[in-house]
């Protein structure tokens, strides 16, 4: 468990290069909020926490962040769904792994 084992090929790690260039592209436009990727859950999917300012609008519900996710998912090749029953959105990145 954790050592490598001999004879035995490593697993290949997954390509988070897509979620770490989002990360570094999202921007807050009212606020100089900080951005930090986490672990992928256990669907291998990858989060990022915005940690906006205390008075930002983003963060009191004042203004939404979709401006902001916009911007960095078209710097970045990714593309923003909105989910229409909830009003929640995701910024997805397609890869061709074959």
């Amino acid at each position: 468990m954790g050592r490598h084992k001999p004879n035995r090929s490593r697993r290949p790690r997954p390509d988070r290069s897509a979620a770490m260039a989002y990360a570094d592209a999202y921007r807050c436009g009212h606020c100089h909020s900080e951005i930090s990727l986490r672990a992928p859950d256990p669907d291998g999917i990858d989060h990022i926490d915005v940690a906006h300012d205390a008075g930002c609008p983003v963060l009191n519900g004042t203004l939404p962040d979709l401006p902001d996710s916009m911007r960095a998912a078209h710097e970045t090749g990714g593309t923003v769904v909105i989910d229409s029953s909830t009003g929640m959105h995701f910024t997805i990145f397609v890869t061709d792994n074959r």
